[in-house]
């Protein structure tokens, strides 16, 4: 009970229902109660901490009427708190409960018919009542219009509060956008028209929002990059549901920076397709990314490259993967680290010879290339062991690059004349490049699982 008192109170709080200005979209209720069942008074009440008070009214006597309220002790309204159904009291001098009730003198109550404002089970707001001055009997069909009418205040007053949590909802939503660290646009047809832009959008173009609002977006882009944008087709034409793509947009329509675009396609009832597309600036983080390749590249004159298939080698993985956790920490929300075993490495060299399992290293360090993407980290760690690290894979991935990997697989397998076939098994571990930055541990986890998968697929280690 006590949850439900306070859950009534903070939401009659909250939706402005006790303020003055909100009784004019009421008024007619307690008009039309007092004139369907012929009484003197009618009341909309509203039960707040310590006070009744009239959401609506019709006849209710001085000074109560000017207050729009009286004291909570004064309600015969409150007992519909403690009740589902309608409290009907015909004569108040003769009901044992409320003969020396306090609200019986000071609003001269002489019967009372009351039904409960349920906005819910749990929820009581208060009570549509009509009241007069003199004993009086009541018919059920005086009960039956009292309750229809009740129900007309709750559906009003549950469409405020639905308009008021939209009216939040869309003020949140102006707020975030006009706050929001990433250029916000929303794109209108295929021309890639921009229909709307927050402020944040404006300053990594160079423009107001309100100068971007007609122009198409690949007026922003450098012209040898505006290829890219067709990857937003894919969603104009409803193929995927989301894209991401890379290029050189223009500041100021001369300074050129890089930029991620985030782009979805929102679609529903009653208005046409739009692109939501969400842009970051990620000029940082390609120059990191252009310099770590430079540094791979001198790092790969140290002998840190593989010498049989041209992959990083174990000591190239993790010098140059450190340093990649660095840039994932900043810049990359989900990352992953794969430890993948060729399988019969060790049948292949005792019964066709080592030069016959460089080739069957040399074949899987290829399918791994064609596999995985150019910006992923690859090693042969050593033998028949292969490590990968990449940036923004998430669980969610992990069956479409397995199901990757076996088409690769089997495409090789395929090839006429091969004395052996292809197989491996995997581990994958995910990580928040913020939260795990230990890159031996996460290549151990990835080892553990990739051993469960060989169990599960009854794998021996030759």
């Amino acid at each position: 009970m006590a949850q439900s008192h306070q859950s009534r109170i903070e939401l009659l709080r909250r939706s402005g229902l006790l303020e003055p200005e909100a009784r004019v979209a009421f008024e007619r209720f307690a008009r039309l109660a007092s004139s369907l069942l012929n009484m003197p008074i009618a009341l909309v009440t509203l039960l707040d901490e310590d006070r009744q008070v009239f959401l609506s009214q019709q006849g209710m006597q001085e000074p109560w009427c000017s207050r729009a309220e009286t004291p909570l002790e004064y309600s015969y309204c409150q007992r519909l708190l403690l009740q589902n159904g309608p409290l009907q009291v015909e004569d108040s001098l003769r009901h044992p409960d409320f003969q020396n009730h306090p609200g019986r003198e000071a609003l001269d109550i002489g019967a009372y018919l009351g039904v409960p404002l349920k906005l819910d089970d749990s929820i009581t707001l208060g009570a549509l009542c009509v009241i007069d001055h003199q004993a009086r009997e009541f018919s059920q069909r005086d009960v039956d219009l009292l309750q229809d009418l009740a129900e007309s205040v709750v559906s009003d007053i549950r469409l405020r509060l639905t308009s008021q949590a939209l009216d939040h909802s869309q003020a949140h939503l102006r707020a975030l956008l006009r706050q929001a660290p990433l250029g916000v646009f929303e794109l209108c047809d295929q021309t890639e028209t921009v229909r709307a832009a927050n402020p944040m959008a404006g300053r990594l173009l160079g423009f107001s929002p309100a100068d971007l609002l007609g122009h198409h977006l690949n007026e922003w882009v450098y012209p040898d990059d505006r290829p890219q944008l067709e990857a937003l087709n894919s969603l104009w034409r409803q193929q995927e549901n989301r894209c991401e793509l890379e290029a050189r947009f223009l500041r100021d329509g001369a300074d050129p920076f890089w930029g991620r675009l985030h782009a979805s396609l929102v679609t529903g009832e009653g208005h046409r397709p739009i692109v939501l597309a969400l842009l970051e600036d990620i000029t940082d983080y390609r120059t990191a990314m252009d310099q770590l390749l430079k540094e791979s590249k001198e790092l790969e004159e140290l002998s840190l490259t593989d010498a049989l298939t041209g992959l990083t080698n174990r000591r190239g993985f993790m010098s140059i993967g450190k340093k990649l956790m660095l840039v994932f920490e900043r810049e990359v929300e989900s990352a992953a680290v794969i430890f993948i075993d060729l399988n019969d490495l060790k049948k292949t060299n005792d019964s066709l010879g080592h030069e016959v399992g460089d080739e069957m290293i040399c074949d899987f360090a290829q399918v791994l290339r064609d596999t995985f993407r150019q910006a992923d980290l690859i090693a042969r760690l050593g033998g028949d062991e292969f490590a990968l690290l990449a940036a923004n894979l998430e669980p969610a991935h992990e069956s479409l690059l397995m199901a990757r990997l076996e088409t690769q697989l089997e495409q090789v397998n395929a090839t006429r004349g091969r004395k052996y076939r292809l197989a491996c098994a995997t581990g994958m571990v995910f990580f928040h490049p913020k939260q795990s930055k230990d890159l031996e541990a996460l290549l151990k986890q990835a080892d553990e699982l990739m051993y469960a998968d060989k169990k599960r697929r009854k794998i021996g280690r030759l």
